[in-house]
């Protein structure tokens, strides 16, 4: 595995989604954790610009297997020297059913379903506990307004030929809401930037 910090470093503090996320569910899905059962695997991270891998760690598991505390335990190497963390695994009863798990902050105790790599703790910490922030939290209205254009924009790709009307109608209508409430945003964006042209004496205006 070629581990952690020896790749490019990042510009800038750098956002959940370039943090390494750990969601637990999706590692109940894929089956890097099984309950009744101990494993062991590998976890890789890749690009989404280019699909490169960015990062790997070995991940060992047990969940409700003899008496092992469920829990996770990361290993491998962290910016060229040797890493461990253990982290504990939590459920409470699912409203439907079963069980949902969760694991548990290393720094502040709480239940999380998604970590990510935090620098300051040097390890796999809650999302709160990292100070790090969404990518969306970081865009204004605008690129928020895009941002959803563009979703709806997916889904309507990723429609499949056999998918029924009702779903068609459904998809159509919030990229329709999207396109308007971007028409509305940029309205507004338009009319700041026409009332600083207006102080300014500048007779070209946005419309």
């Amino acid at each position: 595995m070629g581990g952690f910090g020896s790749g490019r470093p990042w510009s800038g503090k750098p956002k959940v989604e370039q943090a390494s996320p750990l969601n637990v569910m999706k590692l109940f899905r894929d089956g890097h954790i099984r309950q009744g059962q101990g494993w062991q695997t590998s976890l890789i991270w890749t690009s989404s610009r280019d699909q490169s891998q960015t990062g790997s760690i070995g991940l060992r598991s047990w969940c409700e297997f003899g008496n092992e505390p469920d829990r996770i335990e990361l290993y491998g190497t962290l910016n060229g020297k040797p890493f461990s963390q253990s982290i504990s695994l939590v459920s409470i009863p699912g409203t439907k059913g079963g069980k949902r798990w969760f694991a548990l902050c290393p720094v502040t105790g709480r239940r999380s379903l998604k970590l990510v790599l935090s620098g300051r703790h040097g390890g796999w910490v809650s999302v709160p506990a990292s100070g790090l922030r969404y990518y969306s939290e970081s865009e204004d209205y605008l690129g928020r307004s895009r941002a959803a254009i563009d979703r709806a924009e997916v889904k309507q790709r990723r429609l499949s030929k056999c998918a029924r009307q009702a779903t068609r109608d459904r998809v159509r209508r919030e990229l329709w809401a999207a396109q308007w409430r971007w028409g509305q945003v940029l309205g507004v964006f338009a009319e700041r930037i026409n009332q600083r042209y207006a102080k300014a004496g500048l007779s070209v205006l946005l419309r």
